[in-house]
């Protein structure tokens, strides 16, 4: 898609609930898909680093740079939970 190169293939596969060890941080899995196969969010005491989901994503996302779970939940027709 846009002529950009494929990501290479993972290192490893995980499953939702997983932990991501990082040095002395645990990062849990959430298995969030969206627009792109294999979407995943990591979470880490109070915090969601979420890619393209919501909340804080991976990029700006115009007039809205942030967002809550609740409001998602009640807003968005893509976040089921």
């Amino acid at each position: 898609m846009f002529s950009a190169t494929p990501s290479p293939p993972a290192d490893i596969l995980v499953r939702e609930g997983d932990i991501i060890q990082v040095g002395t941080i645990g990062l849990k899995v959430i298995h969030t898909p969206g627009h792109s196969p294999g979407g995943m969010s990591l979470y880490l005491d109070g915090m969601v680093f979420t890619g393209d989901t919501a909340v804080y994503p991976g990029h700006n996302d115009g007039s809205t740079p942030s967002s809550t779970i609740q409001y998602e939940r009640r807003h968005n027709p893509f976040v089921r939970g």
